[in-house]
């Protein structure tokens, strides 16, 4: 069962996939506390990790460097403890 953090992630990758707009998933992030910085960071992190997850099929985090995963998913629980706060 997915984590919070990764349920997120793939909310954010099908709205991406979908053809929404980058721009207007960081508007909502915004919307639901995150700041816009950290929202834009968590978008485009999704966004290089779509685009470049066609080489081998499953997404895997990169050997010996999965640093910008470790910053999505640290931004992703600043986001959700900012929604259980804000709610």
């Amino acid at each position: 069962m997915p984590s919070e953090e990764e349920e997120i992630i793939n909310l954010i990758a099908e709205e991406l996939h979908a053809g929404r707009p980058p721009e207007m998933i960081v508007e909502e992030l915004v919307q639901a506390g995150l700041p816009r910085g950290e929202a834009a960071q968590v978008v485009q992190a999704v966004t290089r990790e779509i685009s470049g997850g066609g080489r081998g099929g499953a997404r895997k985090p990169p050997k010996g460097g999965g640093m910008p995963w470790v910053t999505v998913i640290m931004v992703l629980t600043i986001l959700i403890l900012l929604w259980f706060l804000l709610s």
